[in-house]
């Protein structure tokens, strides 16, 4: 997949959400950025949405799987999160994280942004690092792939990625 597939699959995903959810989704994400989880009160004022049409929003992203929270603050949104996990990504000079390998080469696609993706792989072999320059992945040392699996195979999160 190119980074121009990566960059139109992830955007057309955001863009299938009603409107509120998408301001919603948005303002969480470009918060988070920032490195830090996120109140409901931050992101209704980002959205510039009422607090009330911001919580039923991020309700909604949260039972469809867009964010993650901590119990009172949204740690994760459309793939970016604050939260340790197994694909660190330092974009703009922050140490972020993502949900699955997919969100790790989509993240920086989508947004044209330079970036470093460090993966730890699940089969215990020698972790992975991919620079990414303006959204496009520079030469890896080794060929680099993502594989998805197909809905009813066993995978642990984030689609089998």
């Amino acid at each position: 997949m190119t980074e121009e597939t990566m960059r139109r699959v992830w955007i057309e995903e955001i863009a299938a959400h009603p409107p509120t959810e998408r301001r919603v989704l948005g303002a969480a994400f470009r918060l988070l950025a920032r490195g830090a989880a996120v109140s409901l009160e931050q992101v209704a004022a980002a959205a510039r949405r009422t607090p009330g049409k911001t919580a039923r929003a991020a309700a909604a992203l949260g039972e469809a799987g867009w964010l993650t929270w901590d119990g009172t603050r949204i740690t994760g949104a459309a793939g970016l999160s604050v939260e340790p996990a197994a694909h660190r990504l330092t974009l703009g000079g922050r140490r972020l994280w993502t949900w699955c390998a997919l969100d790790a080469a989509a993240i920086p696609a989508a947004l044209g942004a330079d970036a470093l993706v460090e993966s730890r792989l699940a089969d215990g072999g020698e972790d992975l690092r991919l620079q990414f320059r303006r959204g496009a992945p520079q030469a890896a040392s080794r060929e680099v792939f993502v594989r998805v699996l197909p809905p009813h195979a066993h995978r642990t999160m984030c689609g089998g990625t």
